[in-house]
């Protein structure tokens, strides 16, 4: 029924796709199958050709001319007179159609594992369960398979949320640190941008919410409170983790997420699993057993001439780079730079500085900021190249034997890379080319 009533939304109308990624193809595949009578138009900053539909870069569209733009996660519209009455996303229409039936998990960091780690514990114990997103599956690629019972894990970026007006049913703010200032101009703006995950919310739905971020966004109607550090109603304490319904302990042996911050996201897994889709503890504990780290996230590439190398290259900020090394313990050398974002790195600098990490490879554009700051304030040696070939070659000489050495820039990719997994890629590849 409802996939019918969004097919009536297209129905007759005039619509731009615009952006022309994993979300734009979704949407011209459900409307090649599902629009009635819909006209349709493509438009993208690279140059196309889709065969049976007319194409255009973004810079020749009169957007006045639509009844309905799809505009892709991340398009920038810096012009205050465009037509936001016409504009609309998947997201959008996705969290119109299925709010009631879905658990929304955003945050800066954490939200791939936590959104995972959820989806693994509902499909184990439950029928009819989906993950779709900004974890790679748009959401319009699902909707021919949702039945009325289905739950819906749906990962939820801050491009996504930009423009929603509607919540889900269940919302998680994981965190919120200082990152996309390239994109929203200011921390404020991106602060905006996320806290719509529960800001549109109705009576009778849950939002769980970091208490760090109380002071940042407004609270929610229906609120539970979590935290890294034992506060609030959600947290983990050691292996145990604890709501104010029930807590459970978890064997660190037979689960492959390490450190406090994925005990964190656990603890916020085994709330929604346990108190609100009734999953039984020893079902819980079965499933996050079986549970596999979702790679480039503390990934263990293994054991090459006695030292150990992990690929955390989903670190793009500082908090993510400090929580790895905290979470491993042994790390002797840490691998740290990428695309200079103007982000603030004073907490990284002040953390390695008293740090227990011998070896700090500083490479690319923000790794040269960081270094001569460095150099300034800090009486520690360190390194700085140009690339990562460089800064594992350097690695592979200093880092001692029974110990570790962790890729986790602090940095976003591009510029240097297509995205943060090509960059793990190339990272492991390294690793096993030095090991010749």
């Amino acid at each position: 029924m409802r996939r019918e009533e969004l097919s009536k939304q297209f129905s007759n109308k005039k619509v731009l796709i615009w952006g022309f990624g994993l979300e734009g193809k979704s949407t011209l595949n459900f409307l090649k199958k599902h629009g009635d009578n819909t006209i349709i138009e493509i438009a993208d900053d690279k140059e196309l050709q889709v065969e049976g539909f007319k194409t255009m870069p973004t810079s020749n569209v009169d957007f006045n001319t639509y009844d309905i733009i799809m505009k892709s996660p991340g398009i920038v519209i810096e012009d205050e007179s465009f037509p936001f009455d016409k504009l609309c996303s998947q997201s959008q229409l996705f969290l119109e159609k299925y709010r009631n039936q879905i658990i929304g998990i955003t945050g800066t960091k954490g939200k791939s594992t936590t959104s995972s780690l959820l989806y693994h514990v509902l499909k184990e114990n439950c029928n009819s369960v989906f993950l779709v997103g900004n974890i790679g599956v748009p959401c319009f690629d699902i909707i021919d398979e949702i039945e009325v019972d289905s739950k819906i894990v749906f990962e939820v970026s801050c491009h996504q949320l930009e423009y929603a007006t509607v919540s889900p049913h269940i919302a998680v703010l994981l965190n919120l640190y200082e990152e996309h200032i390239d994109h929203y101009g200011t921390f404020e703006k991106y602060i905006a941008a996320k806290e719509k995950i529960f800001t549109n919310q109705c009576e009778g739905d849950v939002a769980i919410i970091n208490l760090q971020c109380f002071d940042q966004v407004k609270k929610a109607p229906h609120c539970l409170t979590c935290s890294m550090d034992n506060r609030g109603d959600i947290y983990a304490e050691g292996n145990r983790l604890i709501n104010p319904f029930s807590k459970i302990v978890v064997d660190e042996n037979k689960v492959s997420l390490l450190g406090h911050h994925n005990f964190y996201n656990m603890a916020i897994v085994y709330i929604i699993a346990h108190h609100y889709f009734g999953v039984r503890d020893e079902s819980f504990l079965e499933a996050i057993a079986t549970f596999k780290t979702l790679p480039h996230r503390l990934q263990n590439i293994g054991i090459i001439e006695g030292v150990r190398y992990v690929d955390d290259s989903i670190s793009t900020i500082c908090q993510s780079t400090i929580q790895a090394i905290e979470s491993l313990n042994d790390v002797d050398t840490v691998l740290v730079g990428g695309l200079d974002r103007g982000i603030d790195y004073n907490p990284l600098i002040d953390f390695l500085a008293i740090s227990k990490v011998s070896n700090i490879i500083f490479m690319y554009a923000s790794g040269k900021r960081i270094y001569d700051e460095w150099c300034k304030r800090v009486d520690k040696s360190a390194f700085v190249v140009e690339n990562l070939e460089d800064a594992v070659k350097i690695a592979k000489n200093v880092t001692t034997k029974g110990k570790t050495c962790l890729l986790s820039p602090a940095a976003a990719s591009y510029g240097y890379f297509k995205n943060f997994e090509e960059r793990g890629d190339v990272f492991q590849e390294l690793v096993k080319k030095n090991a010749i």
